[in-house]
Order: C-alpha cells, then structure tokens, then sequence
C-alpha cells in the first residue's frame, strides 16, 4: 500500500503577499488566516487586534497587519 499526501491545511505559509506562494492556488489545500484552531487567549487577542483596527481606522489612522497587497482606502 503507498500513502500519499492528497490535500493540506496549513494556518501559515512562509509568503504571503499576493502571488507570493503557489500553494492558495492549489485546489488540495486550505490556507487560513491564522486562525485554524484558536484558543480562548487566541480569540481574545483576535478580538482585541480587530478593535483596534477598527479604531485605528476611524481615527484616520493605518491599521496594524493589513492584508498583503491591498492598500488603504484613499479620502
């Protein structure tokens, strides 16, 4: 019997802008934002991190973490 890998889900890759790794392309694989499994601690810095965004934004300001290749949205 051989084994062989038909699919993965992976929380992380090493590349992440845009076009940066092949393997979202790939229909076998998931690739997720971080947040596979989170804990409670994990929720809760997720929550906080997502506040702060949206505070940050209504101030004006960048957000922290941006997803690679977007840009902020111009005045």
């Amino acid at each position: 019997m051989e084994c062989r890998l038909t699919g993965a889900c992976l929380d992380t890759v090493e590349r992440e802008e845009v076009g940066g790794n092949p393997f979202p392309d790939l229909p076998q694989v998931i690739v997720t934002p971080h947040t596979a499994a989170p804990s409670r601690r994990g929720l809760q810095a997720i929550l906080e991190r997502l506040i702060a965004n949206i505070l940050r934004m209504l101030a004006g300001e960048l957000i922290v973490d941006p997803i690679p290749g977007t840009t902020p949205p111009s005045e």
